[in-house]
Order: C-alpha cells, then sequence, then structure tokens
C-alpha cells in the first residue's frame, strides 16, 4: 500500500513539474475574453473561477485589483459592460421563469424570481430598481433656517 503512494506522490510531483495539474494563474487576452464572454452569460464568478481551466478566484481578484501590474487593463476595461449583459440575460431568465412556470414549483419559482429581482435592483438601481417620485404643491416662497451653532459652543464653554 505504502509502495501505491509513493509512485502516485512521484506522479504528482511530475504533473505539478509540467504544469499539468495547475490553474492558469498568468494573464492573457483569451483567458480575460473566457470569462467575460461567460460572465455575459449569466454565471457567477465563483462558478466560472470552479472551473479547473479557469484561474481561482484569487489570482482573478489580483488582476482587477492591479491590472497594470498584470496588464489586465482589457478585462477591467470590458467588465462592467459584461454585467450589464448578464444582468439583463438574469431579467430575460425572470420572464421565462415567470412564462414556463410549473403549477407544482410555483413558490420555488416565486423564490428564484424574488432573488432575481432583488439582485438586478441592488446591481443596476437605474434600469431595474424602484422608481421612486417625489412631489407636492409648495404654496409660497420655501425658507431655509440656518443656524451657526459655532458661536454658541463657544460662549457656553466660558
Amino acid at each position: 500500500m505504502s509502495r501505491l503512494f509513493k509512485n502516485l506522490d512521484k506522479v504528482c510531483f511530475f504533473a505539478r513539474l509540467l504544469g499539468a495539474m495547475a490553474r492558469p494563474s498568468r494573464y492573457s487576452k483569451a483567458t480575460a475574453d473566457k470569462i467575460l464572454d461567460r460572465i455575459r452569460n449569466g454565471e457567477t464568478m465563483t462558478r466560472i473561477c470552479s472551473d479547473p481551466d479557469m484561474p481561482a478566484r484569487a489570482t482573478v481578484y489580483k488582476w482587477l485589483a492591479n491590472p497594470k501590474k498584470y496588464h489586465a487593463n482589457y478585462l477591467v476595461e470590458q467588465l462592467p459592460d459584461a454585467f450589464e449583459m448578464k444582468w439583463d440575460n438574469q431579467f430575460d431568465r425572470l420572464i421565462e421563469l415567470a412564462e414556463t412556470c410549473d403549477p407544482l414549483e410555483v413558490q420555488k419559482m416565486r423564490l428564484v424570481s424574488d432573488n432575481i429581482k432583488w439582485c438586478l435592483a441592488r446591481a443596476m438601481p437605474k434600469k431595474y430598481g424602484d422608481k421612486i417620485e417625489l412631489g407636492g404643491k409648495v404654496d409660497g416662497d420655501i425658507k431655509i433656517n440656518i443656524t451657526n451653532y459655532s458661536n454658541v459652543q463657544k460662549d457656553s464653554a466660558k
């Protein structure tokens, strides 16, 4: 049994040495394009980075935190548009869920759709958030009183 593990250790060592088991950690435009495409299709960064062919989440966040060091300007520039497309896809998904809902899974679909709506409202409030209108009628002038408390504090300190 120990001989089997010794051989396994050697195989793993040489595989790591050759890079067969390592995840990509160097930034490349091709990797960035794959990440951006998957984000546009609605995948989360966690799901994307759990793929063994993709870099770890920490690596991607390092690229984003210091794009000049890792030459990741392209990824940083394209990311906002990718996320906007992702949220638009989630909105489309919301409509599809409503149209294809099985009557036996109404509660599940309601939970999913409520979560999507909540995320949409937080991620893109101008587009998908609740619209708040302020209104009212003003009869006459609006008066604003400004009080300077700096003199009051000096007087009370004496």
